[in-house]
Formats: C-alpha cells, structure tokens, sequence
C-alpha cells in the first residue's frame, strides 16, 4: 500500500494521479476504499465549503454592522466636540471678564506705542498684565474646554494667546497683524475677516509662519455695555476670538477601539487631506501630518478614488479595499458628514479582514482535522466493506472460470466432432453422388434390356408362327414330298431365325452380366454409405438375383437355340439324303416340330418372364435411384448440419474466450492486475501438475 501511494505522489500530473487512484492494478477493496474516500471528501467538502461561505456571510455581515455603528458614534462624537467648541467659544465670547481682558490687553498693547503694525509686543507692562489675567483666562478656558485661544483687535492685531496644545508659545503669533503682514494670505486671516461678521469655521491648513497645521473657530466679541473711556458703545465689536480645534481630541475618538477587531477610524476631506493622523494615508508621507498639508500631497490610493467618484456617501456604504503596502485587505465602512456648514468630511472606519476572519481560519483548520479524521474512518470502513464484498464475488468468479474451463474442453470436442462429421458427410456425399451415377447408367441399361427382351418376344412369337406353319408343311410332307424342297429352305429360314435369336440372347446374358457387376457396386456403395444403404443394399441385392435368373433363362435359351439350330441344319444337311425316307422323316420332323414349339412355347415363357423381371428391375432401380437422391439429399443436409454445427462450436469458442476475458476483467477489478498475474501463474502450474499426474 506504501509502495502505491509512493508511485501515486511521484507523478506530477493531478489527473494522471486520479487515474492511477482507480488503476486496474488495484485490487476492488482498495477501490472501495478509495472511492467511499472520495465520496466522503466530496460530502465533507460541500459542507465545509457551505459552512465556510455561511460563516464568512455572517462575520461579514456582523462586521459591516459594528463598523457602521462605529463610524456613526465615532462622527457623532466629532460633530458634538465641534458643537461644543462653537457653543463654548460663544459662551466665552459673551462673558464680561473676556470682553474686559480684550480691552485690557489692547490697552496693553497700545501702552507700548505700536500702531498696528506688527512690532513687538513684548514688554514689562505687557508681560504683568500678561501674567495677572492669563491664568484666570487659562483656567476659564478649560473649563469651556477650549485648548487654544487668541484674541485679536479690531484692527486685526493679535493680542493675547495662550499656549497650544502642541507646545507653541505665543511668541510665534502675538503681535502679529492679520491684515497687513505675513499671516494676511493666510487661513488665519481668512477666519478673522469673515469671524467679524459672524461665526466662522477654518477647516485644517498649514500656517507657513507658525509651522503648523490647524483648524479654528473665529466669533466676534461684542462689548456687553458701554466704555465710555474708550470710546465702545454696547454692542459694538471689540475684537475677535479665535479658538483652536484640538485635534488631539479628534485623533483620540478616532483611535478609540470598540470592536474586538482592533479596528481603525479616520477622517478624510473631499480634497484628499486627512483631518486625522492615520498610518494608512501617513504611510507614503513620511509619516509627518504637516507634511501633507505642507506639500499639499493628497493623498493617492484606491479609497480616496472611490471617495472623489462618490462625493455623497450614506452611512451603508461598507467595501472591501486591499492595502498594496502591507498586503492587507481591508472592511471599510465610510460615512459623510458635515461638522459644519459647506464642509463635507468623510468618517472611515475599517477591519483587517485577517482579523475579523481569524476565528474562521480556527474553523478552517478544526474542520480540515475532523475531515481527515473522518476520511481516515471511511477508509478503513472501504477498505472492510471492500472485503466482505470482495469474497463472494471473488467465489462466483472462480466458479465462473471453472465452468468457463468445461465448457472450452466441451466446445473444443464438439468442434473436433463437427470436423470429424462434415469429413465423413463428405465422403458420403461423394460415395452416395456416384451410387446415383451408377444407378442411372444401370437404369438405362435395364430399359434397354427390356426394350430387347421386348423384340425377342416378338421374335419367338414369329418363330412359333413359323414353326406352326412349319408343323402344317410337315403334316402335309406325308401327302406330298414335293414340298420337301420347298420346306427345306423354310428350314434354312428358320435356321437364320435362330441365329437372329442367338444374337439376341447374347446380348441379353451381356446385359445380365453387366447387371451383376452393377449390381455387385451398387452392394459395395451400400456398404460404405452404412445405416443409410442398409435399404439400397436389399434393393441391389434383389437386382442381382433377378438379373441371375435371368441369366439362366437365358442361357437356357441359348441352349434351346443351339440345339434347335442343330437339328434344323442336321435336317437341311440331310434333306437330300433322307429324301428317300422322306416319310419316315417328315413324322419325325412333324414330331420334332412339335418339339420345337413345345420349346418355343417354353421360351417364350422365358422371354416373358425376362420381361416381366425387367419390369420389375426397372421398377426396382426406379425406387433404388429415389432412395439414393434421398440419401444424397440426406446427405447434403448432414453436410450442412456439420458445417453449422462447426460454425456453432467456433462461435462456442469465441463466447467461451469473451466469457474467460470478462472473468479476468472481474479478477482484475477485484484483486488487481498484478495479483490476478500472480494467481494465474500459480493456477497453470497447478494444471500442469495435474496433467502430469
């Protein structure tokens, strides 16, 4: 088994190693095994793979809706930090210790002999008044929870500013004047202008001369009541408040985890600037948030694009966005929202999708285990159940190739015997074509035959006529020996008459003979053709017993004749010399002639019963020759049967081999090409030792 999956694995192609898995060399238990294998693995898979799918639904679902949460708290938060900066930085603006401290510190400020310009403020008075009210406005600055504020004049000078949140001192903005000197183009500026007339909210900016990126909020400050000493009526404008968004505040709501998937919040502008320090947009600007807005790098990757092309996002809008820098796909959720009026910033908050799925990449791995547990299990139970149904199969087989055995020792005796008879029906087809042969030939010479037997009944008919009228001459022989002459050439007719008889009789007796010699043929042709001549033999041997009789009939009758003709010439001999005793002689002539038709008589009895067996041969041969084309009938369809036969025994053959290869194709599958091998080597020597026994 080590040695198959160690062949398996050092194959390179997967779908050559599928093939090998289901190979025929395999023995069927291991097919088994692997097949209930693979079943479970496909069972297991699709229910891993649903599970998987299931559960990366839910998390992801579930994920989406902590993020939107989170980002909706999280911009919630920010937008009431802002309100509460515009609410507070009003509050402050309307409490009479700041409207004084702006008269104070204006007062201070032209104490020193400075006409708007932007020379220093810094002075002793300046400094005592500095330090008697800043920290009463420190402190009521935090307790509005403002980090930085700046008063400036009327007449756009800075006042008053306290330390901000990132360690400037106020030596970097007091003094200053926002209309007239380096700050006039700037944001700060824009702020104070437009903070005159109402409130006014700066969004993030690089400050050039203060190094330094902010956002504020600019109120004017009008006077509560009137100063008569230094020309203010109630109502009027004294100055403007500028108060500082700490943005240590945003980036703490921002870095704020609330999920169990360390998540990480971030605010981008429609320009694509961050509003909060994040090393996802930091990470290609060397980390520094002023030098974004310094440089004015936007900031270039895939979600600032889908936030330009989607400039109103609502707060379902969640995507999944890949991080090339650290190859980490992200869950992002994003939401617009407006901290105040005309500004659009974006709420981003996202998952690592490491993270968030880890608890699945657990599951992943617990159900790889319980998979290869569970294979391990239905391997063996294949590998059980291979055996239990390999062992019935496994007789049946062994039974199938012993019958299959039989039946090739059955059918090669039966293709031997269907050789042995289509030789012999084919010798017996030969043997019975030339007993028809013969059976003709003798056929038309037994007609013949009849035909003479015929003329020489017709020919002793005439010589008893002949003799009749010979016996009426011989009766008047004794009235008058004047017709001896006469009589005496009859008597030579008579003698050419016999003659013609004799002729005729031989060749009658060389038809009888030729009869017996194909008679004795057809007995021995019956003899060859065995069972089946039994009858044709009776037949031939009845022919040649007719054809002796007449044999002897007619050498009877030749006899007759020779010794008629005998006579006859003896009395023409001796005609003359008897003529004396012609009397004496015609009464024995008269009593020889009655001899001689006494004889004819006989013979033509013969002739009849020549004829009459000449029928009878006729008819016999007849029914000889009917049997022997039934025989040779028979015979033809014993030839067809035993070519049959042979094609059915050869077909026999085939279907015994079919029937063997699909038994060794059954063993095969069942215990593999190499062990069916091994047991047919085993199984020819077994037969071979019984062969030799």
């Amino acid at each position: 088994m080590n040695k198959m999956i160690n062949k398996i694995n050092n194959i390179k192609n997967p779908k050559q190693k599928i093939t090998s898995l289901f190979n025929k060399k395999l023995e069927l238990k291991y097919k088994l095994m692997m097949l209930v294998m693979a079943a479970s693995l496909v069972g297991i898979s699709a229910v891993s793979i649903t599970s998987y799918y299931l559960l990366h639904s839910v998390i992801s679902n579930q994920t989406k809706n902590q993020l939107q949460y989170v980002k909706e708290r999280k911009a919630t938060q920010i937008n009431n930090y802002l309100q509460e900066v515009k609410n507070n930085s009003q509050a402050l603006t309307n409490n009479r210790f700041i409207q004084d401290m702006i008269v104070v510190f204006q007062g201070a400020v032209l104490a020193i002999g400075t006409t708007g310009t932007e020379d220093t403020v810094y002075s002793a008075g300046y400094f005592n008044v500095f330090k008697i009210h800043n920290e009463r406005i420190d402190k009521l600055a935090k307790v509005n929870k403002l980090s930085g504020i700046t008063f400036v004049s009327q007449n756009g000078q800075v006042i008053y500013t306290n330390t901000d949140v990132e360690g400037a001192t106020s030596k970097n903005l007091l003094g200053k004047n926002l209309l007239k000197g380096q700050l006039n183009d700037s944001a700060i500026s824009t702020c104070f202008q437009k903070g005159k007339n109402g409130l006014h909210f700066v969004d993030f900016s690089y400050i050039k001369l203060l190094d330094r990126v902010i956002s504020m909020i600019c109120v004017p400050v009008h006077s509560e009541f009137s100063r008569v000493e230094e020309g203010i009526d109630s109502g009027d404008t004294i100055g403007v408040l500028i108060t500082e968004v700490d943005r240590g505040q945003i980036e703490q709501i921002t870095t704020e985890h609330w999920t169990p998937y360390n998540e990480r919040s971030y605010i981008v502008g429609a320009d694509g600037l961050p509003r909060s320090s994040h090393p996802n947009f930091l990470r290609n600007n060397n980390n520094n948030f002023q030098n974004i807005y310094k440089n004015m790098e936007k900031i270039k990757n895939e979600l600032i694009s889908f936030i330009s092309s989607n400039t109103s996002l609502t707060k379902d809008t969640t995507k999944t966005f890949y991080d090339k820098e650290n190859g980490e796909g992200y869950i992002t959720s994003i939401m617009q929202f407006q901290p105040y009026e005309k500004v659009n910033w974006y709420m981003v908050t996202e998952a690592a999708s490491s993270i968030v799925f880890k608890e699945l990449t657990n599951v992943n791995i617990i159900i790889f285990l319980i998979t290869f547990i569970v294979l391990v299990i239905m391997g063996f139970v294949g590998l059980w159940a291979g055996k239990i149904f390999s062992v019935p199969i496994i007789d049946v087989a062994n039974l199938l190739e012993k019958r299959t055995s039989e039946l090739n020792s059955l059918s090669k005796m039966l293709t031997d015997m269907s050789n042995q008879l289509s030789q012999s029906a084919a010798e017996q087809a030969s043997s019975t074509t030339e007993s028809v042969a013969a059976m003709n030939q003798m056929e038309a010479m037994v007609a013949q035959s009849n035909d003479f037997a015929h003329n020489s009944q017709k020919s002793t008919k005439d010589v008893k006529d002949k003799t009749e009228e010979g016996n009426k001459i011989m009766a008047q022989l004794s009235a008058s020996m004047d017709l001896i002459r006469q009589n005496n050439a009859q008597l030579q007719n008579i003698s050419h008459i016999i003659n013609d008889i004799t002729k005729k009789t031989n060749i009658i007796n060389e038809i009888v003979f030729n009869t017996k010699i194909l008679s004795f043929n057809a007995s021995i042709e019956a003899a060859r053709a065995g069972q089946h001549g039994r009858g044709f033999a009776v037949v031939a041997e009845e022919v040649s017993r007719l054809a002796t009789t007449s044999g002897n009939a007619a050498q009877e009758i030749q006899d007759l004749l020779d010794n008629s003709k005998k006579q006859v010439e003896d009395i023409v001999k001796n005609t003359g010399s008897v003529i004396i005793e012609g009397h004496e002689v015609a009464l024995k002539a008269l009593n020889i002639f009655k001899e001689i038709a006494l004889q004819i008589n006989d013979i033509n009895e013969h002739i009849r019963g020549i004829v009459q067996a000449g029928v009878e041969e006729l008819d016999g041969i007849k029914k000889t020759s009917v049997a022997l084309h039934q025989l040779d009938k028979t015979a033809q369809n014993n030839s067809k049967v035993s070519s049959d036969t042979l094609i059915y025994a050869n077909q026999l053959k085939e279907l015994n081999n079919k029937v063997h290869t699909a038994m060794n194709s059954l063993e095969g599958i069942i215990l593999g090409e190499a062990n069916i091998h091994h047991d047919s080597k085993k199984h020819s020597q077994s037969q071979i030792t019984k062969h030799s026994a």
